[in-house]
């Protein structure tokens, strides 16, 4: 039976997480905006490179939709990857060199742009914090084997039971749901 002070955390926390997927969106579509500013300005002409920038914005601008809609930590975890992806780049263009480009200074806007991709991974983990959350243990059941427990603990059928993977099952399921199932 769920209480009147469950459902209230409950709501808190999708509100938290509703607003924390419109700041990653923000911030991803920022850094697109950046990049493409870059490109348009800079890198168009830079072999290799200047499809890279391109590639980096569609993905942020897919990345960002796919928040809002989909609000799953798979979308999360992936928009994550690409901010990391995104300032290696950047430190390697700064150091050793990317595909045979090297550009040692660093101007005003691309320490802004690595300010927001910093900003997006902050934001980012913390979204996919919450969104995976603490789950409970749950007790041995007489008649079922400790192999079905990550599935009867966050309410799932058991493959035995017709379901599908845990793995599966967890990266279909929506991030207010997850929040339901281990707050």
């Amino acid at each position: 039976m769920t209480t009147i002070g469950q459902r209230r955390s409950g709501t808190s926390r999708q509100r938290l997480l509703w607003l924390l997927c419109i700041c990653d969106a923000a911030l991803l579509v920022a850094s697109g905006l950046f990049h493409l500013h870059l490109w348009d300005i800079a890198y168009r002409n830079v072999p290799t490179l200047r499809y890279l920038f391109l590639v980096q914005v569609a993905a942020t601008l897919l990345f960002a939709v796919a928040l809002l809609v989909l609000r799953r930590l798979i979308v999360v975890l992936a928009s994550l990857a690409l901010m990391v992806g995104t300032i290696a780049g950047f430190i390697m263009a700064r150091t050793v060199g990317i595909f045979g480009f090297k550009d040692p200074s660093s101007t005003t806007l691309a320490i802004e742009v690595l300010v927001v991709e910093l900003a997006a991974i902050v934001a980012l983990a913390t979204t996919a914090w919450l969104i995976r959350g603490r789950t409970r243990p749950v007790l041995a059941m007489p008649g079922r084997s400790s192999a079905d427990r990550p599935f009867r603990q966050i309410g799932l059928p058991s493959r035995a039971e017709g379901g599908t993977s845990l793995g599966q099952q967890l990266v279909d399921l929506p991030c207010d749901r997850v929040l339901d199932l281990v707050g």
